[in-house]
């Protein structure tokens, strides 16, 4: 029926509307088929172009990683020593009030005494206060100082004071304030 009813349409045209008529049907039809079929392959290869130029960066990015593997296994092993379990406050802080009697021992400096402070828990580390006072001569004071700064556990001195035990003693008397960190893992 509408077959008919477009046959009958086309036998009224003269031949110049005709040839018109097939041109305008070529290029509707054209432009249908640019909108319908070719734009929307185009804009799904530029989309795909686009996801992989951004894939291309991440993966440079991870094979620069991965050519770092070995310093970076070289650099954690190096540091691993900073890094402990976490454990609780109290254990904390005896361990590291031993490792400095350990340390004042090996460096022959006298302790009168030594105190935990404050600690401060974040996410990932502990920090510990610890106030000591000690005695010893300055070769031993400075080696004390030097063997807490490289220890393998994160000491930092925070503070301290020096002042003679008595007058004209080689003996000195030491006020010091120590940072402990403990990193966890």
């Amino acid at each position: 029926m509408r077959l008919d009813v477009f046959q009958k349409f086309l036998t009224r045209l003269s031949p110049r509307e005709k040839v018109i008529f097939y041109i305008a049907s070529f290029f509707l039809g054209l432009t249908i088929f640019k909108f319908v079929i070719i734009e929307p392959i185009f804009l799904k290869t530029e989309s795909i172009d686009k996801q992989i130029k951004e894939k291309k960066v991440i993966l440079k990015k991870d094979l620069h990683l991965l050519s770092l593997k070995k310093f970076i296994s070289q650099e954690r092993d190096r540091y691993s020593s900073y890094f402990s379990k976490k454990m609780s406050k109290e254990k904390a802080t005896t361990q590291f009030l031993k490792e400095i009697e350990k340390l004042a021992k090996q460096a022959g400096v006298y302790l009168v005494y030594i105190r935990p402070g404050s600690v401060e828990e974040k996410d990932f580390f502990q920090k510990h206060t610890i106030n000591l006072r000690c005695e010893g001569n300055m070769y031993q004071l400075v080696s004390f100082f030097y063997s807490l700064e490289s220890a393998p556990k994160l000491f930092t001195i925070e503070k301290y004071t020096l002042s003679p035990k008595s007058l004209g003693s080689e003996v000195l008397q030491c006020r010091m304030t120590v940072l402990a960190m403990l990193v966890y893992r």
